[in-house]
């Protein structure tokens, strides 16, 4: 605050003035000649106009701008609701007349506060537009999702998601600006780009950019060439030498460039793009990373792919859920009566099990252990694992996704009847409705391994809602030719409501489409994929993710693994289990079960 007649002024942000580019020492602006070392500018004079306020009478400057011409600094009064202004070069202060004030209220907006400075803004589908409430005339406007169909001028896996330098300078332009003056234009368009484009600090304050020199070049080897190799010119650069290298590429390709590609993928393959896509996630996603991890090397191990369980193993994040992978590929190998091959696993297990246990992993844990102990011929020990399993199965917490993991591992490992008892019907409330999650999968478990009794006993004990959300079920049993369990799952529900939801399965059931497995591209599925990528290319860049996940899955449910490890490259780079690593474990899951359920 300014006090009588001195000239000192503090701001909460003595530093952030838009459009300041003068240079500063250490980040900070002195106000005061005496503030200031000899060196350092300073703004004010020591003394104001007496015309600035009688003694005690102070201002409230807030909102400090520069005006137009970058001469004057403009300084909002909150107290009087005026707007006084800094000579630069005098250092003078002065109070703006009525059509001063006009002309900075059109240039700050709202920054000057008042009823002229006040700005109305208008929101559309893709356009963002800032109006003077007074006159209506626009102030400024941002166009957003504008995405001409041409490529974009650079592209790098993220490089260009982190500092967006490409930019659409009308609907059928893609330009790209860098900090170093270099702009991806056409020639002709220099008046264009002073339009929307501004030299900024720290991308919070901004001059015209007529007030630099643009480089304006025709693409991005020329822009490599007057960056360099620094900063973004490295990813430019990489840029220019994987274009040439695709341009080679193609003019020694022999087929005519049609997609979807030669179907020459092999399953491994699609195994390893999973547990890639998942390799630079940040901790927050561990709980889905150790989840599909986890259920992909019980798939490999199942499949008799040690080494590839192995490679699953190996990526899991968390040491707990690493654990008990290993306990579940010990367990189905050595039921499988690859007993020798079981003990690598195995070792593991014995050597880090009882660390692996935490408050809320009991249940999983152990009951993988204890089944592990089991399948290794150990029963004695895994009757103490599956007691320490089942006595952490609480009705409150977690109640269903506790008991049937842990009737998963009593299963696997052969003490089915133990199995059968967690979800005998009982006089709780809770038991009556198992959650989608871990009923679905544990279905497709058990009707997937032949265990239709266990299958049939379940629906008995407990309701289902034969909805969409049972789909993944209700094909399966389709598949058996079991729709005769659709009448299942219902001793709680009136007989018209039973019979209502058994008649939905069966039309679920008859709708669906029927594929052999593993699934083989049809003639058929080729034609639909092509015209399903060219109304893709034909979609703007920014508006492709979710066209291309459900190309994806069309791709994976014909068994296209070419069609879809390549549409698997073209999602953004991953910042979260969302994107490419939730379609490519789903393609997985899908290609490799039938089913876009993990496998248990």
């Amino acid at each position: 605050m300014l006090g009588p007649l001195s000239a000192f002024i503090e701001s909460a942000s003595s530093c952030a003035i838009k459009g300041c580019v003068v240079p500063l020492e250490a980040g900070d602006l002195f106000w005061l000649p005496e503030d200031a070392s000899p060196s350092h500018p300073y703004l004010l004079t020591e003394k104001l106009p007496a015309e600035f306020g009688e003694e005690d009478d102070g201002l409230w400057p807030e909102n400090v701008i520069w005006s137009r011409d970058g001469s004057r600094l403009l300084v909002y009064d909150a107290k009087r609701r005026q707007t006084f202004a800094i000579d630069m070069t005098t250092k003078q202060v002065k109070w703006l007349t009525k059509e001063e004030r006009r002309e900075a209220d059109v240039w700050h907006g709202a920054s000057a506060g008042g009823d002229t400075g006040r700005v109305r803004i208008s929101v559309g589908s893709t356009r963002v537009t800032f109006h003077r409430t007074d006159t209506g005339g626009v102030l400024s406007d941002f166009e957003f999702l504008r995405e001409p169909p041409e490529p974009r001028c650079v592209a790098h896996e993220y490089a260009f998601d982190e500092h967006p330098v490409n930019f659409a300078l009308d609907d059928d332009t893609w330009c790209a600006a860098f900090e170093e003056g270099v702009v991806i234009a056409p020639s002709d368009r220099s008046k264009d780009l002073e339009a929307v484009l501004a030299w900024s600090v720290d991308r919070r304050f901004a001059w015209p950019v007529q007030w630099g020199a643009l480089e304006i070049v025709p693409d991005a080897k020329a822009a490599a060439e007057l960056i360099g190799d620094r900063g973004l010119g490295y990813y430019v650069q990489q840029y220019v030498e994987q274009q040439a290298r695709d341009a080679e590429a193609n003019a020694q390709a022999k087929d005519d460039g049609s997609w979807p590609p030669p179907n020459t993928a092999t399953l491994d393959e699609l195994f390893s793009a999973a547990r890639d896509s998942v390799s630079e996630l940040s901790s927050n996603s561990n709980h889905h990373v150790c989840n599909h991890l986890r259920h992909a090397a019980r798939l490999r191990a199942r499949r008799g792919e040690v080494g590839g369980a192995l490679e699953m193993l190996d990526a899991i994040p968390e040491p707990d859920q690493r654990v008990a992978a290993c306990a579940d590929v010990a367990m189905i190998l050595a039921r499988a009566g690859r007993t020798d091959e079981a003990r690598v696993f195995f070792a593991d297990v014995e050597a880090g099990a009882e660390a692996a246990l935490g408050p809320y992993n009991v249940a999983d844990v152990a009951s993988s252990v204890g089944g592990a102990y089991q399948a290794m011929g150990d029963t004695a020990a895994a009757d103490v694992w599956f007691a320490r399993a089942r006595d952490a199965i609480e009705p409150e917490a977690n109640a269903w996704q506790n008991r049937l993991t842990v009737s998963w591992a009593l299963t696997e490992c052969g003490r089915e009847d133990e199995a059968r008892a967690l979800w005998a019907r009982g006089e709780e409330e809770w038991r009556k409705t198992p959650s989608i999650f871990y009923s679905v999968p544990w279905l497709l478990y058990l009707l997937g391994t032949g265990r239709l009794d266990l299958a049939e006993g379940f629906l008995d004990a407990c309701d289902v809602e034969w909805d969409w959300s049972m789909d993944p079920v209700i094909g399966a049993m389709a598949d058996l030719g079991r729709t005769d369990l659709l009448r299942l799952g219902q001793s709680d529900a009136p007989e018209l409501i039973a019979e209502l939801r058994y008649e939905k399965a069966l039309r679920i059931a008859e709708q669906r489409t029927r594929r052999t497995h593993p699934a083989t591209p049809s003639e058929a599925d080729l034609a639909a994929l092509a015209e399903a990528y060219a109304e893709l290319l034909k979609t703007p860049r920014a508006k492709r993710e979710r066209p291309t996940e459900l190309l994806i899955e069309q791709a994976a449910e014909c068994g296209h693994l070419s069609a879809v490890l390549d549409l698997l490259g073209k999602l953004p780079s991953p910042r979260d289990f969302n994107g490419r690593p939730s379609s490519a474990f789903s393609a997985l899951w899908r290609a490799a079960t039938g089913q876009d359920v993990p496998p248990w």
